[in-house]
C-alpha cells in the first residue's frame, strides 16, 4: 500500500463552555461536540525521498512547521524512525479560522492515514496522545461522531451517534482569534451557559427540538462575537430550529427539520454569506486505500 486518501471532517460545537484555567495556562472546556459531513481531502503517496511534501490545490496551504499536517507527519516520523518519505495533496474544503476545526481535522487525518501508510504499530491512546500534543480538538476529529469532550480535548465521552441532521454552516467575514476570544473570556463573568445534561439526554433521545433549543456557545451568550448575531437571526428568520457559533468563532450554523428547509434557506441568505449545506455524520474520517 503507497497511497491513501482521507476525507477529514469539519465539527460543529452543539455547546461549549469554559470552566477553568490551569496553572500553565491551558484552559478546561466542557463541550458536545458533532461531526458533519463538510471534508478537506488529503491524499498520501509515499516517496524516497525521505521528506515531507505539501501540496495544496489553491497554493495558500504553508509548507513547513506553520501547518499541522506538516507537523503531525514529522512527530510521527520522528517518533517512530520512519525512513519513507510523504507528499501530502489537500484539497481545502473547510474555511480557514472558522471554528469548524479544519486544522485539527487535517491532523487527526494525517496522523491515522500515515499510521496506517507506515505501519505504525501503536495503540488508540498512544495516537490519541499524539493529537492532543499539537492540538486539543485533534484526539476528538480522530473518530469524530458525537461526544462529549472536556479538559484540555482529553477526556472524550462518545455519545449516541446522530446522523442525517441538515445544518446550514454560514462564514461571517471577521471574527476574533482563538487566543483573543479566551483572553476576553477570561475577563467576564455574567453570560449564559449550556445546561450539558439537558443536551446530552436529549441527544441520548434523539430528540431534535429539544437539542436545537439547547445549542449554548459561551464565546457567543458572553458578547465576544457581535459579527455571528446577524447571520444566526438570518438563520433562524429562514427556518432553522435552533442556531449557534462554532468554536470561537466566525462560523454559525443552523439545524433545519429537513434537507430541503435547509437548502431553501441556504438559497435565500447565501448571497450574503459564503455558505455550506451540510448534515451531521458518525465519523470524523473516511478513509480509502
Amino acid at each position: 500500500m503507497d497511497t491513501i486518501e482521507v476525507k477529514c471532517r469539519a465539527k460543529l460545537n452543539l455547546s461549549l463552555d469554559v470552566i477553568g484555567i490551569r496553572e500553565d495556562g491551558y484552559h478546561l472546556m466542557d463541550m458536545v461536540m458533532q461531526s458533519v459531513d463538510l471534508a478537506d481531502t488529503l491524499l498520501f503517496k509515499k516517496t524516497n525521498k525521505n521528506e515531507i511534501e505539501i501540496v495544496s490545490a489553491s497554493g495558500d496551504a504553508p509548507r513547513n512547521e506553520d501547518n499541522l499536517i506538516y507537523k503531525a507527519a514529522k512527530l510521527l516520523k520522528e517518533r517512530f524512525k520512519i525512513n519513507d518519505g510523504i507528499r501530502i495533496e489537500i484539497e481545502k474544503k473547510i474555511p480557514l479560522n472558522s471554528g469548524l476545526g479544519g486544522g485539527s481535522a487535517d491532523a487527526a487525518g494525517t496522523i491515522v492515514s500515515l499510521a496506517k501508510l507506515w505501519k505504525i504499530d501503536a495503540p488508540k491512546d498512544v495516537l490519541f496522545e499524539i493529537g492532543l500534543m499539537l492540538g486539543a480538538d485533534i484526539p476528538f476529529c480522530m473518530w469524530g461522531g458525537t461526544a462529549r469532550v472536556g479538559g484540555i480535548g482529553e477526556k472524550i465521552k462518545y455519545l449516541k451517534p446522530l446522523i442525517n441532521v441538515p445544518a446550514v454552516i454560514l462564514m461571517p467575514s471577521i471574527g476574533i482569534s482563538t487566543r483573543e476570544a479566551f483572553k476576553r473570556i477570561d475577563r467576564l463573568k455574567d453570560y449564559e451557559r449550556p445546561n450539558t445534561e439537558i443536551l446530552i439526554s436529549a441527544i441520548e433521545a434523539e430528540d431534535i427540538d429539544v437539542i436545537s433549543k439547547n445549542l449554548v456557545n459561551v464565546f457567543k451568550t458572553s458578547g465576544l462575537s457581535p459579527q455571528s448575531d446577524r447571520p444566526i437571526e438570518l438563520l433562524k428568520s429562514h427556518g432553522a430550529m435552533g442556531a449557534s457559533m462554532s468554536g470561537s468563532g466566525s462560523a454559525v450554523f443552523g439545524i433545519f427539520d429537513s434537507k430541503k428547509s435547509a437548502l431553501s434557506a441556504l438559497r435565500r441568505i447565501d448571497d450574503r454569506y459564503l455558505g455550506f449545506l451540510t448534515h451531521f455524520v458518525d465519523s470524523g474520517l473516511s478513509l480509502k486505500m
